[in-house]
């Protein structure tokens, strides 16, 4: 399972920066905060539970300050809330304190989705606090930086099929080729074979898995 640290190199690319909900943009209120948030080194808290997995963190100026990773096979509605409280005791951190929230919104489990994204919305919205939303493939391909290469985000879907996006990586900078998509394995390589073998530049895949 990908770490959430690799949430904070996300945030480095102005790109990354969306809604929890897809279907709408940030304001220019909420980019502002999210913006501030990352060039003044202020509290960063993070959760992932796309997978049977789940993870929180909280980052501050380039250093991950506390980081809680389960893998027990227990649903996320059982964990994530005692996950969170633990993060939080054992950095001595309040809730409070933290200047803005992001989660994985996606691909990935549609109960483990609904669950983070409803937890850390609810979080959120009390403190009056910005959250953004994470694609789980744009942050794999963050696994590849300063290798200039294209990305295959790869995340295992089942039945011979896989989510999936490409990018570009190009030193620090991170583009995106294709959308988060739902695609059988033998197409992506079909497409691997078809679309970038004329490329200069060689093919990596990132993967995790549900």
């Amino acid at each position: 399972c990908w770490s959430l640290f690799f949430f904070f190199f996300f945030f480095q690319a102005e790109d990354g920066i969306r809604d929890v909900e897809r279907s709408r943009g940030l304001g220019d209120v909420y980019k502002r905060q999210v913006k501030e948030c990352i060039n003044q080194g202020m509290f960063i808290f993070a959760l992932e539970s796309t997978a049977q997995s789940a993870s929180v963190a909280i980052i501050k100026d380039d250093k991950l300050i506390a980081e809680f990773f389960i893998n027990t096979g227990f649903t996320h509605s059982e964990t994530l809330m005692a996950m969170i409280d633990a993060v939080l005791k054992t950095s001595g951190i309040k809730l409070e304190d933290i200047d803005l929230f992001a989660v994985s919104n996606g691909p990935g489990s549609f109960t483990g989705v609904r669950i983070g994204v409803a937890t850390i919305k609810g979080i959120a919205m009390a403190l009056n606090k910005p959250c953004v939303g994470i694609s789980v493939l744009e942050s794999l391909a963050f696994n590849l930086l300063s290798h200039n290469c294209i990305v295959y985000s790869v995340m295992d879907a089942r039945r011979e099929e896989v989510y999936n996006a490409v990018f570009e990586v190009e030193g620090e900078n991170v583009k995106r080729l294709k959308d988060d998509r739902a695609i059988a394995i033998n197409d992506v390589l079909k497409e691997i074979e078809e679309e970038y073998r004329e490329r200069d530049k060689p093919i990596s895949v990132s993967y995790t898995h549900l």
